[in-house]
Parts: structure tokens; C-alpha cells; sequence
């Protein structure tokens, strides 16, 4: 496989030397001390223009060889920027954060045998670290904005996981100064202890919703345990009743055909089918009727003379009370007429002397 990257013509075995000797007027100690001669180094790499040909697995390494030269030396500047941040005036702060810390990670992107896999598994990682390691909140921000510039989309839509699960690492103030938004420290660590003091109550209501629904759950499988077997009962008992009740129908039903047939029998019909002994035997029912019915007709006559007795004799009663009422009047009004007989002899008399 042919990986092309962008370096000096010269032989495959001398890569890191070319970046070594790019720089040839700064010795090791120099290059990790200055950052203007980090700064030459880079620009001299990046005005190489010819393109080298890698085609063995000793030349493949080359690639990897100086992926590693460029985040040591990304490494190196980025530690002394974050060291001039906070030297001089306070007025020259913004003219050293456009230093191009960032080069490195420029090159980075022009060498063409990085591809997503290297990117994904050595480059992002190392940068991540350096850039979480830093603890300097403007490089952060401007380090995390050149890792977003410089490399292609495509290889952050891969591995934007690791991008986003680095952010709660960084410090939030450099966001907040380069957009103007000033949150005093106190209020800000109030807050922030408020939302975590929020997020652990959340966490044990969570814990106790999630407690209380199992409780219930446990509750409810019991209630459904205890159900199944009421109903497992109840349909045992109903199949009982349900045996018991076919067993009493066809009790009731032999009954009311031997009825039928006994009835039949005394009327006279089906007479035939019987056998000598049946006949005995209705004749006997019919003999046993037919006494039980006359006792019950002369029993019936009785009670029917009996209550014409009663009914008679009462009413004798009301007849023979309502002659001794009469007598009782007319004896009076006898009376009465007797008195006023007597007072009109007595009138006629008396007249009668006074005439005389």
C-alpha cells in the first residue's frame, strides 16, 4: 500500500531527521525551550512540497514516526504558551493567545498517511490529553477550536463521542470570558453545587421511585399470584357444581319419566309392555288410590257437612238474637200503650166526675 505524506526529498530512513535538522540553528534544549524556534521548525516542515512515496513496512513507519515527532512537539510548545499566558502586561495577553499553538495540529492534518484510523486511536487521544492535562482555560478553548478547524469532519462525525465525553473535563470560564459572560466564581460554584445537591436529590427520588414501583410490583405479582389461585378454587368449585347439577338433572329427569310412565300406566295407556308382576303391582297402586281417594272425598264430605253445621248453626244464631230484640221492643211498646191507656181512663173519669 502506498500512503503519501508531505516531506523532503530524501530517503525513506532519515524522516525524523529532516524534521530534526529543519531546524538547524536550535539545539534539543533550544527547541523545547523557545517557542519562536518550534515556530521556525513547523514552517519549514510545512514548505516542503514534494511527495514521498512510502511502499515497505519499514518506510510505513515513517508515518507513525513522525505523528509522534509532531505531538511531542505539539507537547512542548503547547506547555510554554501555557506558561507566557501568565508572564508580562496584562494588555499582551490577547496578542500571545493568537501564537499558533496550533501549527502542530496544522501539520498534523497535511500529513496524508494519517487517516481515520490512526486519527481515531493515536492523534485524538494524545491531543485530548494534552489539551485536558493543560488546565489553562483560553488554551483549552483555543486548542479544542483548532481540533475542530483543522481536521476533516468526517473524522469527528467518527469520533464524536470521544469529543464530547472529553468536554466536561475542560474548564468552563475560558467558554464564558471569550463570550463575554462573567458569572462571579461564588455564585457560579453555588450553582454549580445546587445542581449537583439537585441532581443527587433527583438520583434518590429516582432510587426511591425505582424502590417503591418494584415494591409495587412485588405487591401486585402477589395480589395476581393470590388471584390465579382463587380462581384456580372458584373454577373447581364451579365445576363441582356444574358435576353436581348434571347429577341432579338426570336424577330429576329419570324421576319425571318414571311419573310419566306411572301415569301413563294408571290411565291405561301402554298397558302392554307390562309384565305380570307389573300388572300386580299397578293393580295395588290403583287399589291404594282408589282407597286413599275415597277416604279423601268421604274426608272432604265431612269437612263440607261440617262447616254447613257451623254455618248453620250460626245462622240460628243471628235469627234467634234478632227474635229476642223484637220481643224486647214489642214488650215496650206494650208497655208504653198500657201507661197511656191508663192515663186516658184516668183523664176520662176525672172529666166525667166533674161533670157529674
Amino acid at each position: 500500500m502506498t500512503t503519501l505524506i508531505s516531506c523532503r526529498r530524501s530517503s525513506s530512513t532519515s524522516l525524523i531527521h529532516l524534521f530534526a535538522t529543519a531546524c538547524c540553528t536550535s539545539s534539543p534544549r533550544q527547541l523545547r525551550r523557545c517557542k519562536q524556534c518550534h515556530c521556525c521548525c513547523l514552517e519549514r516542515v510545512l514548505q516542503f512540497g514534494c511527495a514521498f512515496s512510502v511502499t515497505s513496512n519499514r518506510d510505513a513507519n515513517t508515518v507513525f514516526d513522525a505523528v509522534e515527532f509532531v505531538l511531542q512537539n505539539f507537547t512542548e510548545m503547547n506547555k510554554l504558551w501555557v506558561r507566557m499566558q501568565h508572564q508580562g502586561p496584562v494588555q499582551e495577553k490577547e496578542k500571545r493567545e493568537k501564537e499558533r499553538v496550533g501549527k502542530n495540529l496544522h501539520v498534523l492534518s497535511q500529513i496524508e498517511g494519517v487517516d481515520l484510523d490512526m486519527y481515531k486511536d493515536i492523534v485524538l487521544p494524545r491531543v485530548l490529553e494534552q489539551v485536558v492535562n493543560c488546565k489553562d482555560e483560553l488554551a483549552q478553548f483555543y486548542l479544542m477550536d483548532c481540533i475542530i478547524q483543522v481536521f476533516p469532519d468526517e473524522y469527528h462525525l467518527q469520533t464524536l463521542d470521544v469529543l464530547l465525553g472529553s468536554c466536561p473535563l475542560l474548564q468552563v470560564y475560558a467558554a464564558r470570558e471569550k463570550n463575554r459572560i462573567y458569572i462571579p466564581r461564588d455564585r457560579y460554584l453555588s450553582e454549580e453545587a445546587e445542581k449537583k445537591a439537585m441532581a443527587e436529590k433527583i438520583e434518590r427520588m429516582e432510587l426511591e421511585a425505582d424502590s417503591k414501583d418494584k415494591k409495587n410490583l412485588e405487591e401486585t405479582e402477589r395480589s395476581l399470584v393470590d388471584l390465579e389461585e382463587r380462581q384456580k378454587q372458584a373454577n373447581a368449585t364451579i365445576k363441582e357444581k356444574e358435576l353436581s347439577s348434571q347429577q341432579e338433572y338426570l336424577k330429576l329427569k329419570a324421576r319425571y319419566e318414571a311419573l310419566q310412565r306411572s301415569q301413563r300406566n294408571l290411565m291405561g295407556e301402554d298397558l302392554g309392555l307390562l309384565s305380570s308382576k307389573e300388572l300386580e303391582s299397578l293393580e295395588r297402586q290403583l287399589d291404594s288410590s282408589l282407597k286413599l281417594i275415597r277416604s279423601t272425598r268421604t274426608q272432604f264430605m265431612l269437612d263440607q257437612l261440617s262447616k254447613l253445621q257451623r254455618k248453620t248453626f250460626s245462622q240460628l244464631q243471628e235469627e234467634k238474637s234478632s227474635l229476642l230484640q223484637e220481643k224486647i221492643y214489642l214488650t215496650k211498646v206494650i208497655f208504653i200503650y198500657k201507661d197511656m191507656n191508663n192515663e186516658n181512663v184516668e183523664m176520662i173519669c176525672s172529666k166525667f166526675v166533674e161533670h157529674l
